[in-house]
């Protein structure tokens, strides 16, 4: 497993076996993962799968507690975000979403590196719908599923 230096945080990057691995045992590093984290992987790993720009990380934290974390590639930065579905309420499309903004992206870091990081956060364009254009309900899309 490779292991990465991100604002000040240490994150796990696994292998595809090793993801499958952690997916049919319910483990990690010899520790049992709970339900949320394993439920979080299923989510997120086939939709970090099919896009080259979001990376999928796992942050052990204290070496209580496992929780993934998604990245969006922006150029050379690497953003922090929260994928979600939304749906369009003018053309009904529904889709993949990033929002920076959903404060678990921040688990585990000090406020003095949060605060920074939101503020950058807050600079990148909001993704309109891709279908009709109309701006997205709810959160601060930064990124939709093509």
């Amino acid at each position: 497993m490779i292991q990465v230096l991100v604002n000040g945080q240490q994150l796990l990057i696994p292998s595809d076996a090793e993801w499958a691995e952690i997916l049919r045992g319910g483990e990690l590093n010899g520790r049992q993962t709970s339900a949320t984290f394993l439920w979080s992987v299923q989510r997120c790993l086939p939709v970090v799968a099919q896009y080259a720009e979001l990376s999928l990380t796992i942050l052990d934290l204290d070496g209580c507690h496992f929780f993934t974390k998604v990245f969006l590639g922006v150029a050379d930065y690497k953003q922090r975000v929260f994928l979600e579905e939304l749906q369009c309420i003018v053309c009904n499309w529904s889709g993949w979403t990033a929002d920076p903004l959903v404060e678990d992206n921040y688990i585990g870091l000090p406020w003095d590196l949060v605060l920074p990081l939101i503020q950058k956060a807050m600079t990148f364009p909001l993704s309109p719908c891709p279908t009709c254009g109309a701006k997205l309900p709810r959160r601060h899309p930064i990124w939709v599923a093509y």
